[in-house]
C-alpha cells in the first residue's frame, strides 16, 4: 500500500504535464475539452475555440485554399500541400498568390497530411481546414486526435446545383477567420453575376436556344476532347442546351463523364468549347482532334468554325473565377445580340479584381494568353469531298 501511495503524486505530475502540452497550442483545445468529432458548424467552433479568430492555419484537400484566398485570408496560411506548391499552373488563386510557393509543405494532397510535420511546425496551426471527402487521406477525426489541432470540415462545393453550400462555406469560414464582411460581399457578388447572366438569356424561347458541347474538361488530371460534364453551370445560366446533361454518372461524382466520339457526332452541337487544360495532356494538344480526326469534320460546329477555347475550369477543384469569366465569354459568343453592351475584357477584369485583386491578364499563364477566349482553330478544318 505504501508503495502505491508514493506513486500517486508522480502519476498526477505526468498527467498534468501531458495536459499542459496539449493546452499550450492556442486554439488547440481538443484534448482540453474532451474527445469530439471534427468541427462542422460555427456553434461547434465557438464552443471548441471560444470564438477567437484563427491566426494560423493550413488547408487540406481540393478547393480549401481557394476559399481561404477568396476570403482575403492568405496571410493566415503557414503551410500548404504539395499539390498547392507552385505558381506555374492554371489555378487563378495560386497565380495571384505566388507566396504559396515559398511556404513549407505539410502533406501530399487530397487529405494525405503528415502528422509529424504538423506537430513540428512553429507556429502551430490554430486549425486545420479540411475538405470533407470521406475515404480520401487520413481520417479527419484521427488527424485531430493525433495532432491535438481542431479540424474544421467543410463539404465540397462548386457553382452548379449546390450554390447554397458554397455560400454556407464562405459565411462559416468568414466567421472563424474574422472575414464576415468579405464573405457576405463575395456571396452577393457571385449571385449577382449568375443572376445577370440568367436575366439576359431567360427571354430566349426554348426553340431558339442553341446547343453546345464542352470538351477536354480536366478532372483529376487532363483528358482528351471526349471528357465533358453533364452539369456545366455556364450552359445552365445562359439557357444553352447541353446534350451531355442527359447522361448521369453519379458513381464518380462531379458529373464528369467520358463519351465516345460517335456520341458527339450524334449530338452534333452548334458550338464546341474546348477546355485548354487539354494542352497539358501528355504534352499534346489532344483537343486538336477536331482538326486531325476525320470523324469530327461532319459536326456543324466544325463546319462553321464555331469552336472556342476556354480558360481551364478545374485545377484541384473548380476554378470559380475562371468559371464566371468563361460564362460571360460563352454568353457573348453564343447569344451576341443579348450582350452587345458588354465589353468582355472589362468584365473579366472586374471579376478578377473583385475576387482575387488581380487582372485577367495577370491571372492568365503565358502559354494560354494567345489561345484563351479565342477561336480554337484559326482556320476551319479542310472538308473532304
Amino acid at each position: 500500500m505504501k508503495h502505491k501511495q508514493k506513486n500517486i503524486p508522480k502519476l498526477l505530475f505526468y498527467n498534468l504535464l501531458l495536459l499542459a502540452v496539449v493546452v499550450g497550442a492556442g486554439c488547440n483545445t481538443y484534448a482540453q475539452r474532451g474527445p469530439s468529432e471534427p468541427i462542422r458548424t460555427v456553434e461547434q467552433w465557438r464552443h471548441r475555440c471560444g470564438g477567437k479568430p484563427v491566426e494560423h492555419l493550413v488547408c487540406s484537400g481540393p478547393g480549401v485554399l481557394r476559399l481561404i484566398t477568396l476570403l482575403d485570408a492568405s496571410e493566415k496560411v503557414i503551410a500548404v500541400e504539395q499539390m498547392e506548391h507552385g505558381t506555374d499552373g492554371v489555378a487563378p488563386y495560386r497565380r495571384a498568390n505566388p507566396q504559396y510557393g515559398e511556404l513549407p509543405i505539410f502533406g501530399e494532397g487530397h487529405g494525405r497530411d503528415n502528422v509529424e510535420v504538423l506537430l513540428a511546425m512553429e507556429p502551430r496551426p490554430d486549425v486545420i481546414i479540411r475538405m470533407d471527402n470521406p475515404g480520401s487521406g487520413l481520417d479527419p477525426a484521427v488527424l485531430q486526435e493525433r495532432t491535438g489541432i481542431p479540424v474544421v470540415l467543410i463539404p465540397y462545393t462548386d457553382l452548379a446545383d449546390n450554390l447554397s453550400v458554397l455560400e454556407k462555406n464562405l459565411l462559416f469560414l468568414g466567421e472563424i477567420l474574422d472575414r464576415q464582411e468579405r464573405a457576405a460581399r463575395l456571396t452577393v457578388f457571385i449571385k449577382l453575376q449568375i443572376n445577370e447572366l440568367k436575366q439576359r438569356t431567360d427571354p430566349i424561347p426554348f426553340q431558339e436556344r442553341h446547343t453546345a458541347f464542352l470538351g477536354g474538361l480536366s478532372y483529376r488530371g487532363t483528358h482528351g476532347l471526349n471528357s465533358t460534364t453533364s452539369l456545366y453551370p455556364p450552359f445552365d445560366w445562359l439557357n444553352i442546351t447541353n446534350p451531355a446533361a442527359a447522361i448521369s454518372n453519379n458513381a464518380i461524382g462531379a458529373q464528369h463523364i467520358m463519351v465516345a466520339p460517335e456520341q458527339i457526332i450524334k449530338w452534333n452541337p452548334e458550338f464546341l468549347f474546348v477546355d485548354l487544360g487539354t494542352l497539358d495532356f501528355a504534352g499534346l494538344e489532344t483537343a486538336a482532334e477536331v482538326q486531325t480526326q476525320a470523324v469530327f469534320r461532319s459536326l456543324d460546329a466544325v463546319k462553321s468554325n464555331q469552336i472556342y477555347a476556354l480558360y481551364p475550369n478545374n485545377s484541384y477543384g473548380t476554378n470559380f473565377v475562371s468559371l464566371l469569366v468563361n460564362a460571360w465569354f460563352i454568353g457573348k459568343t453564343v447569344y451576341p445580340e443579348h450582350f452587345t453592351d458588354v465589353n468582355f475584357s472589362q468584365k473579366a477584369d472586374e471579376i478578377c479584381r473583385f475576387m482575387l485583386n488581380t487582372t485577367f491578364d495577370q491571372m492568365c499563364p503565358e502559354h494560354l494568353k494567345t489561345r484563351v477566349h479565342e477561336k480554337f482553330l484559326q482556320t476551319p478544318p479542310v472538308q473532304e469531298h
